[in-house]
């Protein structure tokens, strides 16, 4: 005989409340709770019975309430309550007669009684009708027993039209209907040979005109000992209909002390619901996730063949799909959209021929976390990463916390795995992968809250077909939330305001520009990057470094910085895409070209949907300041010289089979673009070359950092704390905890800080440092993979020689005041804003004047110190202000 734990759902079983299998009735404690008081009731049935009891001496209230909320299975359990008897052996479920549940919802528009539907619910049920066939003497009983209820029902009917002693005999055949519907259950139950009469009532709430009418029926004619009410519903909808029915009865002469009759009414209502629906006989449904979470419950197909899938593997399975290896902090969990038992036997049918197609592996018992394993890392065992994690575990308890044995235990317990002959399960076929992503993409555009769902559905489609292409990876709705406001996507309800964009983006950018941003999405998105502003720096003094100016190219480009006026601003988007578009797909030098050609991902440019492309040189706008830096040609070598270094870098870590998780990226970016404000923020200072070039290096530790924080748990054997804090200046970064929590687990130390000489950045090579990089390669994480990432290199290299040529150049304060004193015929030490505004409006009558002052100053100083650079920016922007003639 099987495990009697087991329960199954049916994969290819349309969907049915009746169930033919004892087996299938998920919802067994509830069926238990019921058993022990449908026991109890007959009890005490029987007990009335015996004694021939008045129904005075015997009234009471026990309707069972199975409270849940739409889809929980309430239906199901009335429905299959008769067969979960069947299958009891206690010696009274004889004696007890099920009625089909009564539907509320068949009672017309007119004044019609709910007595009347349970009444013909009785003399419909096929035991009564063959017990009236087949004896004459019942069926004369019955007639006789619907005669005299039925007359005292028109009594009770007919109130409202009688006036003096008719009235009075309405009244008193309203005290009579009462005992007759109790003579009327009493007789069904003699006639079947019964002690019980269990009648199921489903949804009395469906019928919202009628449900406080309904209610009232069962607290007035079903409080007989022989008849059980059970009834199902939504607890909480029940209470708003009470206490509503009873503050509309108190407001309806007046409106005098409204705020007390909401009290009042509250508060009688609970007490009506105490007694009509006594709390010891209520009953919660399960939640779908206790199901979703039971070791004992499997899908299997009608017919029995084959092996069982566990339900929880089901369910990891389809989650590791979309979340990836996602760990769920800071807001990062992706729910798949499972609300009810109804929604997941839909989605267990939609997927029922593609269940056999997977992996052996997933099949009979699993536990928690395995299939999740499974996905991310098919070529180590879960025993190597449990022994990982109970070394790592138990180094964190120890007062001085040396990590290094807790990887050399992986290291070691993968090595004897391999030796002992241990082989790899190997990786889920991608086209398999693709059909169930097919599938479930299908599914969740029709489900309300599969928003976030279907998006990274979408975009793993995307993804799959884009390998050799040149588009954006980011073009693909999740990372596009204008997109998302359109008619297609107006089906889902989780919808996030956006409002805040256009408050935080007012007097940043043209107005026609603000209009262009969407006011919804399906999910949280960061506000567009504005980003600093540069001045017009001397780039031709960088021309021994074209590796600087590949970067700056990276970083730069034409944007708005106010309502009015346009500038070279710094941008991290396209440091963020390069690096995303490195783990998905070979990187060749015409994408590198393609993404320097447009605006930086996720800038305002980006997100408005203008038309921004970068400026190269001989295109208008004055860009000979530029002295080529955007002439592209001149870095073809370096670009051919990135990209290369990023196949290797592929090559090396075999990333064609890695694959990329959307939601990850959603995570990592949308973290790295809110962080983006502490180091990349839109001050009304210029930026000097050195800053930018920190802002790149700040760009690629924010994303690096925030791939560990999402990555980091139990997946990986790992305790899920991670660091939340900024990253702090670049220089100091791996002394900061965002790389200490977030990255050192997954990557070892390069050894000292981020900045050496490029012949110099090399991983140690101890052997702990070599057990973390086995660690890394084996569990597939992207923070391992971004240690030696080429773009790191580089920025390692040049940000520090450019700051320190840099520092070489800076000029003193003396020799720009003295400069602009030279220009201005200000005294040298009362150069300020106010006394260079008067030098400005002495000497030019225009706006060109005032340009060609600027130029002046940011030719003479390519990088001065922040005071001045604020002094004549402020200056010249107070005196457009102030006088027309200045303006353009």
């Amino acid at each position: 005989m099987g495990d009697l734990r087991r329960r199954f759902i049916p994969i290819d079983q349309v969907e049915s409340a009746y169930q033919d299998d004892a087996e299938n009735l998920l919802a067994r404690e509830v069926y238990e709770d019921l058993l022990t008081f449908i026991g109890e009731a007959h009890k005490r049935a029987a007990q009335a019975t015996a004694k021939n009891l008045k129904l005075d001496q015997c009234r009471l209230h026990s309707a069972i309430l199975l409270d849940g909320k739409r889809g929980t299975g309430k239906s199901s359990v009335l429905v299959n309550l008769p067969r979960y008897l069947a299958s009891s052996k206690a010696a009274w479920i004889a004696r007890v007669h099920v009625l089909k549940p009564v539907d509320p919802t068949l009672l017309e528009d007119h004044n019609d009684l709910f007595l009347n539907v349970i009444v013909a619910a009785v003399l419909s049920d096929k035991d009564i009708r063959d017990a009236q066939e087949n004896n004459e003497k019942h069926r004369k009983e019955l007639a006789l027993q619907l005669q005299r209820l039925g007359h005292s029902l028109e009594k009770m009917q007919s109130q409202d039209d009688t006036k003096g002693l008719d009235k009075l005999r309405a009244f008193m055949g309203n005290q009579q209907l009462v005992e007759e519907v109790h003579n009327f259950f009493k007789l069904a139950l003699k006639i079947i040979d019964k002690d019980l009469l269990v009648l199921t009532i489903d949804d009395v709430d469906t019928s919202l005109s009628k449900a406080f009418e309904n209610l009232e029926i069962v607290r007035r004619y079903l409080t007989t000992p022989t008849v059980l009410p059970i009834i199902s519903g939504d607890g909480r909808l029940y209470d708003e209909l009470t206490w509503r029915d009873f503050h509309g009865r108190m407001l309806k002469d007046s409106t005098y002390r409204r705020a007390d009759a909401y009290e009042r009414s509250y508060d009688l209502a609970t007490e009506y619901q105490r007694k009509v629906l006594p709390l010891q006989y209520r009953l919660r449904m399960p939640e779908v996730s206790s199901y979703l979470a039971d070791p004992f419950i499997f899908l299997r197909d009608g017919a029995h063949v084959g092996q069982p899938l566990q339900l929880r593997a089901f369910y990891e399975w389809i989650s590791a799909l979309i979340s990836g290896p996602v760990n769920g902090l800071e807001n990062s969990k992706l729910e798949v959209p499972l609300d009810s038992i109804r929604a997941l036997t839909q989605l267990v049918y939609r997927c029922r021929e593609l269940i056999s197609s997977l992996p052996e592996r997933f099949y009979e018992y699993r536990d928690s976390g395995d299939i999740a394993h499974f996905y991310q890392m098919p070529h180590v065992p879960r025993e190597v990463i449990e022994r990982f994690a109970a070394s790592y575990a138990g180094i964190h308890k120890q007062n001085k916390r040396e990590y290094s044995g807790a990887y050399n235990e992986f290291f070691n317990a993968l090595t004897e795995f391999e030796s002992a002959g241990g082989s790899a399960l190997g990786a889920i076929p991608r086209a398999c992968e693709g059909l169930w992503c097919e599938a479930l993409q299908k599914h969740f555009y029709f489900d309300a809250h599969g928003g976030p769902a279907y998006l990274v559905l979408i975009a793993k489609k995307d993804w799959s077909e884009r390998v050799e292409a040149m588009e954006s990876v980011f073009e693909t709705p999740l990372f596009q939330p204008r997109i998302q406001g359109t008619s297609e996507y107006q089906t889902f309800k989780n919808q996030t305001d956006l409002e805040a964009w256009r408050r935080v983006l007012n007097g940043k950018l043209p107005e026609e520009w603000i209009k262009r941003l969407p006011g919804k999405s399906i999910l949280p998105y960061p506000v567009p990057e504005v980003g600093g502003g540069i001045g017009r720096t001397g780039w031709s003094a960088r021309g021994d470094n074209p590796r600087c100016g590949l970067i700056l190219a990276f970083m730069l480009h034409r944007n708005y910085y106010s309502t009015s006026l346009r500038g070279r601003m710094v941008g991290i988007g396209r440091v963020i895409e390069l690096v995303v578009s490195s783990l998905l797909r070979d990187v060749d030098a015409d994408e590198i070209f393609e993404l320097l050609s447009r605006a930086p991902f996720y800038s305002t440019a980006a997100v408005a949907a203008t038309k921004v492309r970068i400026e190269v040189l001989g295109e208008e706008d004055e860009l000979e300041s530029f002295d080529g830096l955007f002439d592209l040609s001149l870095y073809k070598t370096e670009i051919d010289e990135l990209s290369s270094q990023l196949r290797a870098w592929r090559k090396r870590h075999d990333l064609a089979t890695f694959t990329l998780s959307p939601w990850l990226v959603y995570n990592a970016f949308n973290k790295t673009l809110n962080q983006a404000a502490f180091f990349n923020s839109a001050s009304k200072n210029a930026l000097s070359l050195n800053d930018v070039l920190e802002i790149a290096q700040s760009a690629f530790n924010s994303l690096w950092a925030a791939f560990g924080s999402f990555e980091k748990g139990r997946l990986f054997g790992l305790p899920p704390l991670v660091a939340t804090v900024n990253i702090g200046p670049a220089k100091f970064f791996e002394s900061t905890q965002s790389y200490t929590q977030n990255i050192l687990p997954f990557y070892p130390r390069a050894n000292p800080a981020f900045g050496m000489k490029e012949e110099e950045l090399k991983a140690d090579e101890s052997n702990s440092a070599q057990a973390v990089a086995r660690f890394g390669r084996g569990i597939q994480s992207v923070t391992y993979f971004l240690g030696d990432h080429p773009l790191r290199k580089w920025l390692a290299v040049t940000a520090p020689e450019t700051a320190a040529e840099e520092k070489t150049n800076r000029p003193t304060g003396q020799q720009v005041s003295d400069w602009i004193s030279d220009q201005l015929g200000i005294e040298s030490r009362r150069v300020n804003i106010k006394n260079i505004m008067q030098g400005l409006s002495d000497k030019f009558e225009d706006y060109e004047g005032l340009k060609s002052f600027s130029e002046a100053f940011h030719e003479r100083f390519p990088v001065v110190p922040a005071t001045y650079e604020t002094q004549v920016k402020s200056a010249i922007e107070r005196l457009k202000k102030k006088s027309e003639k200045y303006r353009v």
